[in-house]
């Protein structure tokens, strides 16, 4: 059905959070908290959003433009705008691992499309990282 001008437009990638009102299944709180179960369920429908010509995946470390860093596992729209949940992430450094990030999966966070800057796949090639830990280093 990609192919197909007629249908494309209409086809929904994304849960939306429209409040309470329900009117499409793709509305429905239940359509964001399924995906929760089975959190490959989530990969395998939404694996990556396109933000500004770039790739954001999901269990995939990226920056935000603040300066911070998190790690998304969840892709909806809410008032029409993509957004993500997201943990959020630390520098640390241990003796044995050495300096790295550490995921906080125990925090959650919703940020907006607004608020991403760069990639995990524009990380090596962006000047705003320079001076951090490569995004594959996950030590915690």
């Amino acid at each position: 059905e990609f192919s197909n001008p007629r249908v494309c437009p209409h086809l929904r990638f994304y849960a939306e959070d429209n409040g309470k009102s329900v009117n499409q299944y793709f509305e429905a709180r239940h359509w964001r908290e399924a995906a929760h179960e089975n959190d490959h369920q989530q990969i395998k429908l939404t694996p990556m959003a396109v933000i500004r010509g770039q790739h954001f995946y999901l269990y995939k470390l990226c920056l935000l433009q603040n300066g911070g860093a998190c790690v998304p596992y969840e892709w909806f729209i809410c008032k029409g705008k993509l957004h993500a949940m997201t943990w959020p992430v630390s520098i640390a450094e241990t003796a044995t691992l050495g300096r790295g990030w550490i995921v906080d999966e125990f925090k959650q966070f919703e940020i907006s499309e607004d608020d991403f800057s760069v990639s995990f796949t524009g990380w090596r090639s962006s000047a705003a990282t320079r001076g951090l830990p490569s995004p594959s280093k996950i030590i915690g």
